[in-house]
């Protein structure tokens, strides 16, 4: 198993105090699975926290290594949250 970070961006765009405008990029929590799409499934699956999966665009995992160019950026599959069974708001 693998330590994997979640990452979300989200519906929305953050806009900072003085007003500059944003892509919303959440981070989400960590889980340990076999491989960055377990990970989102997973978490997807058992959040940490309360989440309105509504207000997701897409999420994606990074391992954490502690290797030099370990680091994937982004480039990892984004998963939308679509192709999840979303549960209903009621």
């Amino acid at each position: 198993m693998k330590l994997y970070i979640i990452l979300a961006e989200m519906k929305g765009d953050f806009i900072s105090y003085i007003g500059n405008q944003y892509d919303n990029f959440q981070m989400l929590g960590y889980k340990f699975a076999k491989d960055h799409t377990d990970a989102c499934v997973d978490f997807f699956s058992d959040p940490a926290f309360p989440i309105d999966w509504n207000d997701v665009e897409y999420i994606w995992a990074e391992e954490l290594l502690i290797e030099e160019g370990s680091g994937k950026f982004g480039e990892n599959r984004k998963i939308y949250t679509d192709v999840f069974r979303l549960p209903s708001n009621e």
